[in-house]
């Protein structure tokens, strides 16, 4: 399974492409985290996403609503049964929001990485330097 994540201040684009053999259909989902892994809203329900086997999707998109300022990392998820099978497939897609002043724009991993303090370490508590 493979998607494919396009994302802008208002909406995440996607595709799905079914690998397997099979028809699936997918369930898809929005997570957008703060730089702590917390949910900055609730988890966003997209559409059920059916897939034939050996092909993609066409575009489906899940809104996104006004996000508060900060740096956000927009997660997609889209998970699927396998008929006559207790196994689900899936595949997820991350991209990354920076919001400041209401405006919001659609920053690099790396950008993320050196501008949100998500990677600073702190040391665990009872610990000394």
């Amino acid at each position: 399974m493979a998607l494919g994540l396009l994302l802008s201040a208002d909406r995440a684009v996607a595709t799905i492409t079914n690998n397997g053999r099979v028809d699936l259909l997918f369930r898809s989902k929005v997570q957008i985290l703060d730089v702590s892994g917390n949910d900055v809203v609730p988890p966003i329900e997209g559409p059920d996403v059916p897939v034939a086997a050996g092909a993609t999707s066409p575009q489906f998109t899940i809104g996104i609503p006004p996000l508060p300022d900060g740096y956000h990392e927009v997660l997609l998820t889209a998970e699927a049964a396998i008929p006559g099978s207790d196994q689900q497939v899936g595949a997820s897609g991350a991209d990354y929001l920076k919001v400041q002043g209401g405006a919001t724009t659609v920053i690099t991993n790396a950008e993320w990485y050196h501008q949100s303090g998500a990677n600073v370490a702190t040391p665990a508590s009872g610990q000394h330097e």
